[in-house]
């Protein structure tokens, strides 16, 4: 009987004819497999790659889609298959015991018996996007992105870079962060190879094509301006008055690589009714050019502050109704795994202050209800990182440096270069942060790593 989840099976490679283990799902439950949505989208459901030759290979079998959420039930039997149509009848039937199987009484709802069927496997993902609320026009774009990204999956990492150069004008930034976003939400138990392969497509996309070469070139600027902003800070020393403030600013003021958005989106809180008093009173007394620049510097100033803060109050009210969403929710795995991606340092801000008025107020049901979603996400969210993006982590938190060279040493080879390249993103992210304990380690980190790289 088909059952919904993977299934563990042998298969012969029909280039080299070597058999290997491999899974298949006949049967995804959005529910139970929310992974497997992912891969549908992706284009690499029940594709499966030869350890021996290294060849691709997909599984055809039939397929039935369900997600409860949408009351959307979609099956997909392979034309490939040449089956009657009293065979795809029967198929279809056991698809659906299978899944009744697994669902409780109360959730066998009526839509479950009447399917839509979908003839191909990209048919299939336009209904599941449709049902999403896509346009037309982000499924013809989904598409396309689905057409590239399988080239890539089907080239041998050798072909890569010329691959890459054939499409260049094919890969835009929007591509290279789909393939990111895709290598972040890919469950890492599963599947290793096609993770290994997406990474050295990132990796690849970054080095060989115009649009990754741009990125990296933003993200180096972009790292260097806060770098520049955050030593400038530190030079201040730790309670810098409003002159000195004020006189960093003006530097800034002139500048063109927003070393002045980051300088505000650092100090926010210092920008307060007392700094304006001042910049006031300087504005009144000074000669007529040092007046113009103190006021454009003022109105850059507003302005900046005006953006920052309504980024943010809006960031804290979306993250503050997706605490309450995922509170409410009756299947939090699902519900968290859905929106991993929006669990952002304002998510986990809104949880905290919901957290600590609870206490102030002495919720004991909320208290308990939040502590268990903040450890639900934790776990969560540790399940879905990247070997490399665990192990450094892992590093991070590692007070004694020698232990954490250790532990770095200790590493898969895989893992420890791929960790490498994650580390300038890092360094960025830390900087934009103010974390300055965490950054310390993480330039210890890459000083001995980079002399342990030159010395072999």
């Amino acid at each position: 009987m088909m059952r919904v989840g993977p299934q563990a099976v042998t298969l012969s490679c029909p280039n080299c004819r070597n058999n290997y283990p491999a899974e298949l799902i006949n049967i995804i439950d959005v529910g139970a497999t929310p992974v497997a949505k992912e891969k549908i989208l992706a284009g690499n459901l029940n594709v499966t790659r030869c350890p021996s030759c290294q060849a691709t290979n997909p599984i055809v079998v039939p397929i039935l889609y369900h997600d409860a959420g949408k009351d959307l039930c979609i099956t997909h039997i392979p034309p490939e298959l040449n089956l009657t149509t009293d065979q795809q009848e029967k198929i279809v039937g056991e698809l659906l015991n299978g899944l009744m199987s697994s669902l409780a009484q109360e959730k066998r709802r009526g839509y479950l018996f009447q399917p839509r069927s979908s003839l191909s496997m990209q048919n299939l993902r336009e209904q599941i996007l449709t049902a999403e609320g896509f346009s037309e026009e982000e499924i013809q774009q989904q598409r396309k992105l689905n057409e590239l990204l399988q080239q890539l999956l089907s080239a041998p990492a050798h072909g890569l870079p010329g691959l890459i150069h054939q499409l260049d004008d094919r890969i835009d930034e929007p591509f290279i962060a789909a393939v990111s976003v895709l290598q972040s939400q890919l469950p890492k138990e599963e599947q290793a190879e096609t993770l290994a392969k997406i990474g050295q497509i990132l990796q690849c996309l970054m080095e060989e094509s115009s649009a990754g070469r741009k990125l990296q070139e933003q993200s180096e600027q972009q790292l260097r301006a806060i770098e520049t902003v955050q030593n400038d800070i530190n030079e201040l020393g730790k309670s810098p008055s409003n002159v000195t403030i004020r006189e960093l600013a003006l530097r800034y003021l002139e500048e063109e690589d927003n070393h002045l958005e980051w300088l505000v989106t650092a100090i926010r809180p210092a920008l307060d009714y007392a700094f304006y008093q001042e910049l006031t009173a300087s504005i009144a007394q000074a000669e007529s050019t040092h007046k113009e620049q103190l006021v454009k510097l003022r109105k850059e100033l507003l302005d900046i502050s005006a953006r920052v803060d309504e980024m943010q109050r809006l960031a804290l009210a979306r993250a503050d109704a997706l605490v309450n969403r995922l509170l409410a929710s009756t299947d939090a795995d699902q519900a968290i795994l859905q929106h991993l991606p929006e669990l952002d340092r304002y998510f986990f801000q809104a949880l905290g202050e919901q957290l600590s008025a609870a206490e102030r107020s002495e919720e004991r049901e909320k208290i308990k209800a939040l502590r268990n979603l903040h450890e639900i996400i934790l776990e969560k969210m540790q399940g879905m990182m990247s070997p490399e993006v665990r192990l450094l982590n892992e590093l991070l938190a590692i007070d004694d440096h020698e232990s954490a060279m250790k532990h770095f040493q200790e590493a898969e080879p895989d893992v420890r270069e791929n960790m490498r390249s994650i580390l300038p993103e890092t360094e960025r992210i830390l900087l934009e942060q103010g974390d300055d304990a965490r950054l310390e380690k993480l330039k210890k980190l890459q000083a001995e790593i980079s002399e342990s790289t030159l010395e072999r």
